[in-house]
């Protein structure tokens, strides 16, 4: 599923986390997740875009908070905490 606005990896990523994704993406995800670094390689070859966001979701300060206020921004999420200015 793509969302507008995501990326194809970002879109990947937002599925998982919000449990859109069917069972071979989530699947993968998975796999992706518990990957070696020699067999996240060989997925890599299969799957660029999707191997190479979940890694910036694992590795990457930052990457997966900077997708969700993309997310939010573009109305695909609706903010958990808004902070209300005083005044």
């Amino acid at each position: 599923m793509a969302f507008p606005g995501l990326t194809e990896g970002e879109s990947f990523v937002f599925e998982w986390q919000y449990r859109y994704a069917g069972s071979f993406h989530a699947g993968l995800a998975e796999l992706v997740c518990k990957a070696d670094l020699h067999n996240r390689a060989k997925l890599r070859r299969g799957f660029p875009e999707e191997v190479e966001a979940m890694t910036c979701y694992l590795e990457v300060e930052n990457w997966w908070s900077d997708v969700q206020k993309k997310a939010i921004k573009l109305g695909l999420l609706k903010p958990i905490n808004a902070v209300k200015k005083d005044g």
